[in-house]
């Protein structure tokens, strides 16, 4: 991990810390984020595919 994501991810420690989140409360907030990082990804890889093929879904 380089030093610009330590530094947000302590941040982000820090913010949740600040607003009282518990610890499950800051593994549902991770989980979402990852969640909603595998649905992005997963569009991104469609537009791509179909930009390289020119197809289009019905």
């Amino acid at each position: 991990m380089d030093e610009k994501t330590k530094a947000l991810a302590n941040d982000i420690i820090e913010e949740c810390q600040k607003q009282g989140l518990s610890f499950k409360q800051m593994e549902i907030l991770l989980l979402n984020l990852s969640m909603q990082l595998q649905s992005a990804k997963k569009k991104l890889t469609k537009s791509i595919e179909e930009t390289k093929v020119k197809l289009k879904p019905f």
